[in-house]
């Protein structure tokens, strides 16, 4: 489960802040706890209203004064007195504190009266434990006059020893000598063995072993077998495979280091490039791997490693060509210094340069167009020198053009360049493309229609007739027939009707085909490898065990466990490096937590542990030995936690950093500046191909410049010349252009055009009316009034082009007709001349039907000599075609399950045998057709018939899919039933004779029920709330009493009550009452008006209200021994001692330590001991928490957190003292319960658990009388209750503290009646934190972090524990249940919380895997 302590404190608190608690909820009769989240503001009005029942008033009772108030008042404090209570007055507490003035001493010293008045140390000390002790002699007062010990009394010492002489005149021993060997027994001697040896007990007359032998020679040798001191010896050799004898660790270890080691590192030596140095060579024990260069500050590191000098290159000439014809270069080359320069040549007057840096001649005629026109018109020449408007226009997507008029041409091409042929006409197709093709026949459309959608089939479409699976299949035969077949289930993936065959006794397999169900009886199970696997009671219940005693070992035949493999592995790897991961060599930190260098937790280390650096920093903080990025150490010497240093490792690798102005290193060699760098990693320096050119902006000019390795070698200027423009851009990019001419660019009809000298146009104007230009080849538009451009009209030799559509108005043909109505343009027989002409071909009806069991598909010609076709649909196997609607056809696939009805006496009347079987029910599928065959003769005057009533009784016919055909007991006669899903319950029976029938069953509606009744609860009223059928509508509402408004709210007894909305505080006396809160939410505090003393140890509240210092008698208090009784001594400053004794009753024992400590403890039972409960109050640390008894380890306790039951995982005990694993956050209350025990004896436990359901009562009386409240735990709804705060025990009965648990609440109570235990190992869980789905393994914590399926144990044992902490932040994590219950249930298990924490417990195949704890 989670640690709740680990989260910080929340300190800003909403009302709809949220809490995880348990709710409990009935679920089909059955009451059980949910995990439900609880609002604050939810949480605080239910306390307020239910729990507190709202504080309306307070009563002040003596001696506090002020009475009853509602909302203001007075409270008091009276003096106390002889026999009244209240406050004491500074008289009265000088006169008591004076008698408190305790002695001081050594601790665990009794105490020993140094004067008469005066208590100091004594001799004796009693620390913890059963002893005492004394660094003083033991002597009689008067000499043989006093015994130690006697035997006047019943009480006896048990044991004396010494380790020196005992010295007595006498030595009586009424009992038994123990020595060395034992106690002796009758007939034996004591037997001294010399000075110095213990004495013993042994035979007078010699013992019974004559003589000692060995079984097993090759482990155990004997000498002087017969006496009297035989000799043993343990015979040891190499380990060797299928060796005999017994082997030393040092033998084990040899031969695990030879056979599993690859050996050991005795050096560590370091090799660099000629360009470092290293020191030392090598490295035999510990120490540091320092790199130094070799180089001096004119060398540079080459790629082979080796120092080479930098020279730096000269360039000796610059050279620019220009690849334009039109610009000549002048001053080139440069060969030390000079000025380039970029001139027109060539061209003449009326020339002007082309975009392609060419010279060239504008064309022009002689005349001037004129004229205008509209916007998107295609201009006509209206003169022979004037442009007008025509008929067409084009749109403005220039993919349209439109004709005005009608419109006449020798021929159209269409979409595939061509002209058309005699016959043909002009269609459109896809997207508008118009093709010339032959005419089709005219019909009438036929629209296919489906259960869904419908499509009109015209001229030019194809109806394909297909099959949207596997199960129905089409085919068309050569005389027009389309056959539909339905295909028989054959198995696998594909679909189909269920084949013929089945009956009741058999089912249908995966192939398709009909199988009996199997049976049979396992009567013996035995094991096949006895040294793997054991079988007990093979033949009644099979107990099956996993054989793995041998263990891991070369001789081993049986399996072995995780833990003896691990154990193994362990054993054999010991001094193998072992990659343990990146740490932090500043602060230690290892990435994934724990630290390796600081602190006293750091982590214990092995021989081999190996880790590298990903931090750089100094090593254990030594500024000498600094690591950096990618250094590595590995483990040299053994470590426990907290004990390393850094001579336990070595320093294997030691990584360059990158050089700086000051520190050696790693050299970076950029790709400019003169170096360059092969493939082999060399650098070459100095060479031509060092050299950078770049162009730099200086003024209208731009400069060429040389440099090697970052040095400016030389410049060379790039200078405009006249009507030229240089600029630079991205990088070492210069562009020469032409500067700007003043012309203003466009295109220009037939233009005048000015050139000047450099051939540039420095001036354009038309010589027209008309402005603009186009292509050659296209037909213009007008783009303005006055200005035309391209049209999407393109016109060659006999031929005019569009790049859209054509609308014309007409289209008159080559006989000057533009066509009537229903005429089609028709190509002539040269394939250019267009003509109008009438429609040719036959007009056709499509007809549909019955053919028999087929259906014909026809086209009806309408003319008399028309020709008809038509295609028939036949009916394959299982199918049925029919016609109906008109053109309407239906294909169906029909799979008739029969069964064979007869009728015949079995003793008490004639009886329906169906399938042979008597009156059998009937197993009918909603969906399915069934047809219950009555042509048997016997089913004579028997018509089977069907209703919602058994025997018909009443009568209630049920008609709908029925069909009955024939007569029964004739031939072809049936009773055809197919089941809808809504189907109500249905009933054979024969509609002549009584008793013949039985019913119907659907086995997929198997698990549904016909009827419910709902129960009122507590809080909830449902209506209806009597037994119900069919299809119901349940409402629910509230049956709280009283008026429900904005101001009420539900209590927990089921009404509407108001709340207290004000609260008002006034001052007392002694006590002021301070509001902090809101109107909602108040928050009390309340301090004395007196205030705090400065030296509060010392003073006291009077009377008076002032704080006074009390004079008088002092006390000390002290305890001291008085037989098996204990005294309370209270002795004051005047010489008067008060004593107060405590007596021993029956089973107890009183013990002073002599430091004012008494310990009162059980005696009863051999077994005995305590259970001691402990509180804290957390101040914010994980601990120490010290106990005050000392249990044998945490299973021994129990930890509670504000009353929140911890994991033993999250804290560990020790000798008395608590430590949790995290710091618990300050403020927080902590609850210990501990079994001390005294002296441990199996089998002596008792635990007992006792449940109750609330009714509302204030007690419940239990079975067993526990000890007292410390041996109780109780749970309400599986919550924990704390002690004292939630209820008290008192004998057997427990009683709650303040309003006991609602009724209906389950109460769960475990009791300890002893505490005598058996002494058990801890069991430490495994913790894994998983990401990704995994199988669980027993015994293992698991740590969710991400949305994960978690498989449990294939085969799990009565016990085996998985816990689940999910901190994945999902709720969709899985435990899959792997084929065992969970819960009893056989699903897998979804987390539905975010924050689940919960252990599961296999508890064996019945339920299965069960939730324990908080979910």
């Amino acid at each position: 489960m989670a640690i709740i302590y680990s989260y910080p404190i929340e300190t800003n608190i909403q009302a709809t802040d949220l809490l995880v608690g348990t709710s409990t909820i009935v679920e089909s009769g059955v009451q059980r706890n949910v995990t439900r989240s609880f609002s604050v503001g939810g949480l605080a009005a239910f306390i307020n209203t239910d729990l507190l029942n709202a504080v309306t008033s307070i009563t002040f009772t003596a001696p506090l004064t002020g009475g009853t108030i509602t909302t203001t008042g007075t409270v008091g404090i009276t003096q106390s007195g002889v026999t009244t209570n209240g406050y004491l007055s500074s008289v009265d507490w000088n006169t008591f504190n004076n008698k408190f003035n305790p002695p001081t001493g050594v601790q665990n010293t009794i105490p020993l009266f140094t004067t008469q008045t005066t208590l100091g140390s004594s001799s004796l000390t009693e620390p913890a434990g059963n002893y005492i002790y004394s660094n003083k002699h033991f002597s009689p007062l008067t000499d043989n006059t006093w015994d130690l010990g006697t035997s006047t009394v019943s009480s006896r010492w048990k044991n004396i020893y010494s380790s020196a002489t005992v010295y007595s005149a006498n030595l009586n021993i009424s009992g038994y000598l123990n020595t060395a060997t034992g106690d002796g027994s009758p007939g034996q001697v004591l037997e001294s063995q010399g000075a110095g040896q213990p004495v013993r007990w042994v035979d007078k007359t010699g013992g019974d072993v004559t003589a000692v032998t060995s079984s097993t020679v090759a482990q155990l040798t004997v000498a002087n077998s017969t006496g009297p001191i035989p000799s043993l010896s343990i015979v040891t050799s190499p380990v060797v495979t299928g060796g005999t004898a017994l082997a030393t660790g040092n033998e084990i270890f040899n031969f695990v280091d030879s056979n599993y080691s690859n050996g050991t590192v005795t050096s560590i030596g370091m090799t660099v490039p000629t360009a470092f140095a290293v020191t030392p060579a090598t490295i035999t024990t510990n120490g540091t791997f320092a790199i130094s260069a070799s180089g001096n500050n004119n060398q540079v590191i080459l790629g082979d490693g080796t120092l080479g000098t930098l020279t730096s290159g000269t360039v000796t000439s610059v050279d620019f060509t220009s690849d334009i014809g039109a610009f000549a270069v002048g001053g080139n080359p440069i060969v030390n210094g000079g000025t380039l320069t970029l001139n027109l040549t060539g061209g003449t007057t009326g020339q002007f340069l082309r975009q392609d840096g060419t010279w060239a001649t504008v064309g022009g005629g002689s005349g001037t167009v004129t004229g205008t026109g509209v916007v998107n018109n295609i201009p006509l020449w209206t003169g022979t020198s004037v442009i007008g408007g025509s008929l067409l226009s084009q749109d403005a997507a220039a993919t349209l053009v439109t004709n005005l008029g009608s419109f006449k041409t020798a021929s159209i091409t269409d979409s595939a360049g061509l002209t058309g042929t005699s016959g043909q006409v002009l269609t459109a197709g896809a997207g508008g493309a118009v093709t010339w093709g032959t005419g089709a026949s005219s019909y009438t459309k036929w629209v296919l229609t489906g259960q869904s959608g419908s499509q009109d089939i015209t001229d030019g479409n194809t109806v394909l007739f297909t099959s949207g699976n596997t199960a129905i299949t089409t085919a068309v035969a050569a005389t027009d027939t389309l056959t539909v077949t339905s295909t028989a289930y054959t198995g696998g993936v594909n679909i189909g009707h269920v084949p013929a065959g089945g009956d009741s006794t058999k089912y249908l397999d995966g192939a398709g085909n009909w199988q009996t169900t199997p049976t049979g009886t396992v009567t013996n199970v035995t094991s096949a490898t006895p040294n793997l696997l054991t079988i007990a009671d093979g033949t009644t219940t099979p107990a099956i065990t996993a054989v793995t005693s041998g263990g891991v070992s070369s001789v081993s035949t049986s399996l072995a466990t995780g833990s003896q493999i691990q154990t193994a592995i362990d054993a054999a790897l010991v001094g193998f490096l072992e990659f343990k991961g990146g740490f932090n060599a500043t602060t230690g930190a290892i990435v994934g937590g724990g630290n390796l260098t600081t602190g006293a937790t750091r982590v214990a280390i092995a021989v081999g542990d190996f880790y590298v650096v990903t931090v750089a920093g100094d090593f254990y903080g030594d500024v000498t030995e600094p690591l950096d990025i990618g250094d590595q150490v590995i483990c040299q010497t053994v470590a426990v936690a907290g004990a390393s240093v850094i001579g336990d490792w070595v320093k294997v690798q030691e990584n360059i950093g990158v050089a700086t102005a000051t520190t050696l290193g790693i050299a970076s060699y950029p790709l400019g500046g003169g170096l360059a760098i092969n493939a082999a990693g060399q650098v070459s320096v100095g060479s031509a191909a060092g050299s950078t050119l770049a162009f730099v902006t200086d003024g209208n000019n731009v400069d060429m410049t040389s440099s090697s390795l970052g040095l400016l070698n030389s410049t060379v200027q790039f200078t405009r010349g006249s009507a030229m423009e240089l600029t630079q851009a991205s990088g070492n990019n210069m562009t020469i252009d032409l500067n700007n001419s003043g012309v203003t660019a466009g295109t220009y009809f037939m233009p005048n055009i000015v050139v000047d000298a450099k051939g540039r146009i420095t001036s354009a104007t038309p010589t027209s009316g008309i402005t603009g230009g186009g292509t050659l080849g296209k037909i213009p538009k007008f783009s303005a009034t006055n200005s035309v451009t391209d049209s999407i009209m393109t016109e060659t030799t006999g031929l005019i082009t569009t790049a859209g559509s054509i609308k014309p108005t007409s289209i008159t043909d080559a006989s000057n007709i533009t066509g009537t109505a229903n005429q089609v343009l028709t190509s002539g027989a040269a394939g250019g001349t267009l003509t109008w002409a009438s429609s040719v071909g036959e007009i056709y009806t499509l007809l549909s039907q019955t053919d028999g069991s087929n259906v014909d598909l026809k086209l009806d010609a309408t003319s008399a000599g028309g020709a008809d076709s038509t295609v028939q649909f036949t009916a394959g196997s299982n199918m049925t075609i029919t016609q109906s609607g008109g053109t309407d056809v239906t294909f169906a696939s029909e799979e008739i399950n029969e069964i064979i009805v007869t009728v015949a006496n079995p003793g008490s009347g004639n009886r329906y045998y169906i399938d042979g079987a008597l009156q059998q029910s009937l197993e009918l599928v909603a969906g399915f057709t069934y047809r219950l065959d009555q042509s048997d003769s016997s089913n004579s005057g028997h018509p089977l018939l069907f209703s919602t009533n058994a025997n018909n009784s009443p009568s209630a016919p049920y008609t709908t899919g029925v069909t009955v055909v024939g007569t029964p007991g004739s031939a072809g006669a049936y009773t055809q039933i197919i089941l809808e899903q809504d189907t109500p319950k249905l009933y054979y029976y024969c509609s002549v004779h009584s008793g013949m029938g039985g019913e119907v069953i659907d086995p997929r509606a198997a698990d549904t029920f016909t009827s419910f009744t709902a129960t009122d609860g507590t809080f909830i009223n449902l209506t209806p709330n009597t037994a119900q059928t069919g299809v119901i509508t349940l409402t629910a509402d509230l049956s709280a009493s009283g008026a429900a408004s904005s101001t009420t709210f539900l209590s927990g007894n089921n009404s509407w009550e108001t709340v207290i909305t004000s609260l008002t505080t006034a001052n007392s006396n002694y006590v002021n009452l301070v509001d902090s809160g809101t109107a909602g939410v108040p928050v009390l505090t309340a301090s004395l008006s007196a205030g705090v003393p400065s030296a509060p140890a010392t003073k006291f509240l009077r009377g008076d209200n002032t704080w006074q210092t009390v004079a008088g008698t002092t006390y000390d208090y002290t305890s001291t021994t008085s037989g098996s009784d204990v005294n309370l001594n209270l002795v004051g400053s005047d010489g008067v001692t008060d004593s107060v004794k405590l007596v021993a009753g029956s089973n107890i024992s009183l013990t002073d330590d002599g430091s004012n400590n008494v310990t009162v403890a059980s005696t009863a039972g051999s077994g005995g001991g305590v259970i001691t409960k402990d509180d804290f109050t957390s101040s914010g640390i994980a601990g120490p928490y010290t106990l005050s008894g000392s249990p044998l380890s945490k299973l021994y306790t129990d930890v509670f957190i504000s009353g929140v039951y911890q994991e033993k995982e999250t804290y560990d005990v020790a000798n008395g003292v608590l430590t949790f694993v995290s710091a618990v956050p300050t403020g927080l209350s902590i609850e210990v319960m501990s079994i001390i025990v005294s002296n441990l004896l199996p089998g002596t436990n008792t635990l007992s658990t006792e449940t109750f359901t609330a009714n509302g009562s204030a007690t419940i009386t239990l079975s067993t009388t526990p000890t007292n409240i410390d041996f109780t735990s109780v749970y309400v709804n599986g919550v924990y209750q704390e002690k004292t705060n939630a209820y008290t025990v008192s004998g057997a009965v427990i009683t709650w503290v303040g309003s006991p648990p609602a009724t209906g609440d389950i109460i769960q109570v475990e009791i300890v009646s002893s505490v005598s235990l058996v002494t058990l190992q801890p069991q430490n869980y495994a913790v894994s934190t998983i990401s990704a789905s995994t199988t669980a393994v027993k015994n293992t914590l698991y740590v969710f972090t991400a949305n994960l399926t978690l498989t449990l144990p294939a085969t799990p044992s009565d016990g085996d524990s998985i816990k689940i902490s999910n901190l994945s932040t999902v709720a969709t994590c899985i435990l899959a249940r792997n084929g065992s219950l969970i819960m009893g249930s056989a699903t897998d298990l979804t987390l539905n919380n975010a924050v689940a924490s919960f252990e599961l417990i296999y508890s064996g195949a019945t339920k299965g895997w069960v939730i324990i704890g908080p979910q």
